[in-house]
């Protein structure tokens, strides 16, 4: 079974923010240039993922190696859009913590050879959580339009990235013998995928408004074969 144009698609995506810098010649800074060092571990990842797949190597333990710096990045990242010292510093502490406890879950329940059913969907809940609460908490806040702050939009996308995330791991375990459904599974988090990335493609190349004091901003602002192709698609 030949893996759907959309899994290719939903990794395509990836580039979006890069592409979006380089047309736009935007320096994204604070966050924005933390989002987008994010977005490059990805494509690489993916690149690779995508490479083992075409010669028909396993690629899962991919997932596994980038995902504590998947991670590492976004909550930084999101930590220096916060405007109160108590949730910056909660989200900071939040990354020793994790990856202590990623390293537990991978050690005892998770077999780098297949699809994670622990990890991802840990490090999927954790991103949601935070990209959630940042959104929430900023535009309570906000009294300028919403849709002209790169946070919002780049908050927006990361809640799509990670929500679809934190499902489709456990999802693709449970259908690993019906490739039919795993397939139409990553086609569906593809499609989810693009929206997310064209969001924060968005968010770290707009002009954003005037920050709270102490807020960093951007500037101004077989079936073998199939499912490593699908783990490409984190």
């Amino acid at each position: 079974m030949r893996t759907p144009w959309l899994v290719y698609a939903g990794i395509a995506a990836g580039f979006l923010p890069l592409l979006a810098v380089l047309l736009f010649w935007r320096r994204p800074r604070g966050a924005a240039a933390w989002i987008l060092g994010w977005a490059v571990v990805l494509i690489a990842e993916d690149a690779l993922a995508v490479l083992l797949a075409e010669l028909n190597r396993n690629n899962h333990w991919l997932n596994y190696v980038a995902m504590p710096t998947n991670s590492a990045l976004v909550l930084w990242a999101l930590s220096l859009w916060q405007t109160h010292p108590a949730p910056r510093r909660a989200m900071r502490i939040a990354i020793p913590i994790y990856l202590l406890v990623w390293t537990l879950v991978v050690a005892t329940v998770e077999n780098p050879r297949t699809f994670s059913t622990a990890a991802q969907p840990l490090a999927g809940l954790l991103g949601l959580a935070v990209a959630a609460y940042t959104l929430v908490a900023r535009s309570l806040e906000e009294t300028e339009g919403l849709t002209r702050q790169d946070w919002f939009w780049t908050c927006g996308g990361l809640t799509l990235y990670f929500g679809i995330m934190s499902t489709v791991g456990p999802l693709a375990a449970l259908l690993g013998g019906n490739l039919a459904l795993l397939a139409r599974a990553y086609e569906l988090k593809s499609v989810v995928d693009v929206v997310a990335f064209l969001a924060i493609a968005r968010g770290i190349t707009c002009r954003t408004q005037a920050r709270p004091s102490g807020v960093s901003s951007s500037p101004a602002s077989s079936p073998s074969a199939l499912s490593s192709s699908l783990s490409a698609l984190r």
